[in-house]
């Protein structure tokens, strides 16, 4: 991770919902987009061996990941993610935006929370296309006609912060920190 030069991006969609067994115009549409970006590094947790993207070489899929330590690295641009509670706890508590794809249960609360805050780009899962995903990816990573780089992981960083106020001495999260991000907020924390 540290020898990549347009640092890294971490893919999961989560437990519930294998990228391996996405429709394949989907996978297809990930691997497209992660091409048009040739100088970050997509580590994309995808549950099966097939040669989906082996000719990229900006692509690395592995079956398990680290994900809070991956999170955690200096060189961790932004995450794509369903935002599923876990995620999104995680990716806020390292200061990494999200491009959110949510797909059901809290994912969709979750992610417009998090584009609410500027902490992430949402795509409706019956939007995701190459270009759909091209276009949160330039708009988290550098597109400055909609958010900076910079903005997006210091709004995360400050989601970040009230989960690490709402966490209990287990590192449990309270059951309502989401609910205190709009307070953080507006009291400009």
């Amino acid at each position: 991770m540290d020898s990549a030069k347009g640092g890294v991006m971490l893919v999961s969609m989560g437990s519930v919902v294998a990228s391996s067994r996405m429709p394949m115009n989907i996978k297809s549409a990930f691997v497209n987009s992660f091409r048009a970006f040739p100088n970050i590094t997509f580590i994309w947790k995808y549950e099966e061996d097939d040669d989906l993207g082996c000719d990229s070489q900006n692509i690395i899929k592995k079956k398990w990941i680290p994900q809070a330590d991956l999170l955690a690295h200096a060189n961790m641009r932004a995450f794509l993610s369903h935002c599923g509670a876990t995620s999104t706890s995680e990716s806020m508590r390292a200061g990494v935006p999200i491009v959110c794809i949510p797909v059901f249960f809290d994912q969709m609360q979750n992610a417009m929370k998090m584009g609410k805050h500027h902490a992430a780009v949402v795509i409706e899962k019956d939007n995701v296309t190459a270009a759909s995903i091209s276009w949160a990816l330039r708009s988290v990573l550098s597109d400055k006609r909609l958010y900076t780089h910079f903005e997006f992981r210091y709004s995360a960083n400050k989601v970040g912060r009230v989960e690490q106020l709402t966490s209990n001495a287990s590192g449990m999260q309270s059951r309502n920190a989401l609910q205190h991000f709009s307070t953080l907020f507006k009291a400009g924390g």
